[in-house]
């Protein structure tokens, strides 16, 4: 959350007010920035998947990794939609980074 009185506004209706006042003209628009259709087809894609993640939300935090761990072990097909979720870009079934989740 914005911490819009650090920044010397009253409530955070003037401060969005403002920062839409204040934005500078532009014809880049969302499409611009994200292939929607691309997201879109991952998403229908990889809906069950994306669900099986989705269910992590409804759990205690103390038990997500336990329930992450048990997810992974009865459907391991949701490590492929990992790196979409936290926009990694993969080739060839490998992320460019070394992170935890694809090693």
């Amino acid at each position: 959350m914005v911490r819009f009185k650090e920044l010397g506004f009253e409530n955070f209706e003037e401060y969005i007010n403002h920062f839409f006042d204040t934005l500078l003209p532009s014809n880049k628009t969302y499409e611009y920035f994200v292939d929607w259709k691309k997201v879109k087809g991952a998403v229908n894609k990889y809906l069950d998947e994306l669900s099986l993640l989705n269910s992590l939300t409804k759990i205690d935090t103390a038990k997500r990794v336990k329930h992450m761990h048990s997810l992974l072990a009865k459907y391991p097909q949701i490590v492929e939609v990992i790196p979409f979720l936290i926009a990694e870009r993969v080739k060839n079934g490998r992320c460019n980074n070394k992170c935890q989740v694809c090693f």
